[in-house]
């Protein structure tokens, strides 16, 4: 799973688990309460539901990959986690 954030900084994370990351982890790493947003596949990202509304900075690299992947929304903000629906 890999965590986008603003500035097209790319950070690999691993669950400390080695599996599944938790609701909490994951709340803490977009900063936020989370949204589930399906992509193709098996493929689903997680960012901050409020993140608009927190007026958070638009995150153009994650936009990018998720258009890739099917998303058909306009941007996102924020930091914004993407990984295979196994793992949350």
């Amino acid at each position: 799973m890999k965590l986008y954030e603003v500035g097209c900084i790319v950070k690999e994370v691993q669950p400390k688990n080695g599996e599944k990351i938790s609701l909490e982890v994951a709340q803490a790493l977009v900063d936020g309460y989370v949204e589930l947003v399906h992509l193709d596949d098996d493929n689903i990202l997680l960012c901050d539901e409020e993140g608009l509304l927190k007026h958070k900075p638009i995150n153009t690299l994650a936009t990018i990959q998720a258009k890739g992947l099917g998303w058909k929304g306009s941007y996102l903000v924020g930091s914004v986690l993407f990984l295979k629906d196994k793992e949350f």
